[in-house]
């Protein structure tokens, strides 16, 4: 990915837009780019501090913090994702191997039985 690119998607990391996989992509970016975790961190604090001036509330916040918080909550949403991904495929796998094994039993082809 760019910086070009990556500075055209912060609105969208900000808002929550982006698909997973341009997350991905942009969150791999600004970790490795300084210049545009920089642009993110600006337009990040600016939303926040937005947000909270209309929440008018007491708290204070770090803003930094707030940054580095939302990007790996982002990360371990999509590290889960994939490994959702992957244990529904496994999953998948051995359930086919079994009806291959049923069917092979009901044929005589294979005993079930033998495994044991």
């Amino acid at each position: 990915m760019t910086c070009k690119e990556a500075q055209s998607m912060v609105r969208e990391y900000i808002a929550g837009e982006l698909p997973p996989k341009e997350l991905e992509r942009f969150i791999e970016h600004v970790r490795g780019c300084g210049n545009c975790y920089e642009e993110l961190e600006t337009f990040f604090m600016i939303d926040r501090a937005v947000r909270y001036l209309d929440e008018e509330t007491e708290h204070s916040f770090n803003l930094k913090t707030l940054l580095e918080k939302d990007l790996k909550e982002k990360e371990h949403a999509l590290a889960r994702k994939r490994r959702s991904k992957w244990a529904i495929i496994c999953l998948a796998v051995l359930v086919i191997v079994l009806m291959c094994l049923l069917l092979l039993d009901a044929f005589g082809i294979f005993q079930i039985s033998r495994l044991f």
